[in-house]
């Protein structure tokens, strides 16, 4: 499939890519459909936000989904259980329905906009995290606001579930990554000194969180303890963008110095550097198989690398999560 990658491996291997061109001017959002085989892109494009749904198996686009207002696209995400997709912009955030034109719901936030949204693992919830620092949260099947958790002093730039439900974890890039409890929204922790972050995650197993942060470093947190595990360097550019890999053995991160390093979700190991990306890479997302790892680029490109065999290798050579007891 593709290019061979000018890849950087401490896991000696080759990685080919693809290159879809032409999503938008710039790619501000990426998600996977939970069966692969949907990939939805958000950004801008000529006088509005859109959102192109790309079929991966067939490699055509299946859908162009834009905000009724034009409004500018910062997230996407779909729900783990039902084929809804979710994004938010400038004034609200919009449900689709069977990743086709059915728009059903629109959330309307004030203040806008909304720079992050996240389904819950049941899909019954969203969280958004808005431009004034708070963390709204609604119930899907009707559009109920039913939480605000104010805490960030400045616009929340990731949100995420974990795996369980018990936690929402937030991060702010003038503030420290927040982690609060639910379903009642108190505040939990803080974790870090104030460290500005762009991006957080949840481990699978829902014991570690990711930050990635304006330092460069990648930072893996107890969820328990709130402690720093491992502070992972090497990026030379702010990290916009983290995942996880399905199964947990694998962190992406995606920098402003337009690479993208897979690290060892275990102890922080480098396994690999992937090179040749043309600009700041804005996101990164593993498909549910865990075969390709889109990097979305700010030129609006988007790179579908081929990283089955690192993920391999991780797992043969014992990087990765014991399940949870």
């Amino acid at each position: 499939m593709g290019t061979t990658g000018s890849t950087e491996n401490i896991m000696t291997t080759e990685l080919s890519y693809t290159v879809l061109s032409g999503q938008t001017e710039n790619v501000q959002a990426m998600a996977f459909s939970p069966d692969g085989q949907f990939l939805a892109i958000g950004g801008w494009w000529g006088n509005g936000g859109v959102v192109r749904v790309w079929d991966i198996t067939s490699g055509t686009l299946s859908h162009t989904l834009r905000d009724p207002e034009y409004g500018f696209v910062y997230d996407v995400a779909f729900s783990p259980v039902e084929q809804v997709l979710a994004f938010g912009t400038g004034r609200n955030i919009h449900l689709w329905r069977g990743i086709d034109d059915t728009h059903s719901l629109s959330l309307v936030v004030h203040p806008g906009p909304a720079y992050s949204v996240a389904f819950s693992p049941n899909g019954q919830a969203l969280a958004a995290g808005l431009a004034d620092g708070s963390v709204w949260l609604w119930r899907v099947e009707d559009g109920f606001l039913t939480n605000i958790l104010v805490g960030h002093t400045s616009r929340v730039a990731s949100v995420a579930f974990s795996p369980d439900g018990q936690f929402l974890a937030s991060a702010a890039p003038a503030d420290a990554v927040r982690l609060w409890q639910l379903p009642g929204g108190r505040h939990s922790r803080a974790l870090s000194e104030s460290i500005a972050s762009y991006s957080v995650a949840f481990s699978p197993d829902g014991r570690v969180i990711a930050s990635g942060a304006w330092d460069s470093i990648v930072r893996l947190w107890s969820v328990e303890s709130g402690d720093l595990l491992h502070a992972m360097e090497g990026h030379v550019g702010g990290v916009d963008c983290i995942a996880f890999s399905p199964k947990g053995q694998v962190l992406a991160s995606g920098s402003r110095d337009c690479t993208v390093r897979l690290w060892s979700a275990t102890d922080g190991t480098l396994l690999c550097i992937l090179r040749g990306h043309t600009d700041s890479v804005k996101r990164v997302s593993f498909s549910p198989d865990e075969k390709i790892l889109a990097a979305g680029l700010d030129n609006g490109t988007v790179w579908l690398w081929q990283v089955e065999p690192i993920i391999a290798l991780a797992a043969a050579k014992g990087h990765g999560r014991e399940p949870a007891a």
